[in-house]
């Protein structure tokens, strides 16, 4: 929670502790891979699914573990993130 106030703080959102604890439960990763299929069908017509990701994955949400992303992205990709990030 400590992070999702300092967010609200940040962004001068005024949001109610309630309203946080629904921001708190809504983007739980489990909350989010339910929703995955709101977005439409996992077809090549849908412009919201990589079929890439479809095939390998299933879906946009892997596993929810962190690091995972160690498992999947090459030394090239993370430094590549590392300087868009700076």
């Amino acid at each position: 929670m400590a992070k999702l106030e300092k967010l609200n703080e940040f962004l001068s959102t005024n949001l109610s502790q309630k309203q946080l604890l629904y921001v708190a439960k809504y983007t739980e990763f489990n909350e989010m891979a339910g929703r995955d299929s709101l977005v439409g069908p996992k077809t090549k017509d849908n412009p919201q699914y990589s079929q890439e990701v479809v095939r390998q994955e299933g879906c946009f949400f892997r596993k929810g573990e962190v690091g995972n992303w160690k498992e999947k992205l090459t030394l090239d990709q993370v430094h590549k993130i590392d300087k868009w990030k700076k």
